[in-house]
C-alpha cells in the first residue's frame, strides 16, 4: 500500500471548483478534489490572488462564504521554505 501524494493546486484550478465550471466539475469528480485522502494544498499566492478577485469582482457574502468553506478544505502553504521551493 502506498500513502497518496498530496496535489498542490493553482489558483485556476480553485477557481474551477469554486465556479463549477465543467472543468471544476471534473476535478472535483473524477480526480477527488474535495474527497482525496491527501488533502489538496495551495500557496499563500493562490490565497491572496482568489481573495483578491473576489474584491475586484464584488462577490458578495454567499460566494465570499463558498470560498472561505474551499479554502478551509486545503491547506495553506508558506511558498518561502527551502524544503518547498526545492521540491
Amino acid at each position: 500500500m502506498t500513502a497518496e501524494r498530496g496535489c498542490f493546486t493553482d489558483t485556476n484550478i480553485v477557481f474551477h471548483v469554486l465556479r463549477e465550471t465543467a472543468l471544476g466539475k471534473h476535478i472535483v469528480g473524477a480526480l477527488q478534489f474535495r474527497a482525496r485522502a491527501a488533502t489538496p494544498m495551495i500557496s499563500v499566492v493562490t490565497q491572496a490572488e482568489l481573495f483578491s478577485l473576489a474584491a475586484y469582482n464584488n462577490h458578495g457574502k454567499d460566494k465570499r462564504d463558498r470560498l472561505e468553506e474551499l479554502l478551509n478544505e486545503l491547506v495553506i502553504v508558506d511558498i518561502n521554505s527551502r524544503p518547498i521551493i526545492d521540491r
